[in-house]
């Protein structure tokens, strides 16, 4: 589904796409300059640049702390002990 945004519109600049530009990393406000199709132009700190509008949003994005990662194997059963391998 594809958004409508205009010119003249401040947005944020979310990393979304494995094509994102760096400076969206720093998920900056910034405003719309053009927009043509699928690509939109956005002026970050005096630069502008173009991506794809699946890398902006409207509201501020949640920053979620990731989820710690599940332990690599299980632990060991009682009553057992593990082998080593030399």
């Amino acid at each position: 589904m594809r958004a409508e945004y205009a010119e003249g519109e401040y947005v944020y600049l979310v990393p979304t796409l494995p094509s994102a530009p760096s400076a969206a990393y720093r998920l900056p406000l910034c405003e719309i300059r053009r927009v043509a199709g699928y690509r939109v132009t956005v002026i970050v700190d005096g630069a502008e640049i173009e991506t794809d509008e699946r890398n902006i949003r409207r509201t501020y994005p949640d920053v979620r702390p990731r989820e710690p990662r599940a332990p690599l194997r299980p632990p060991m059963p009682d009553g057992y002990e593990e082998v080593t391998l030399w």
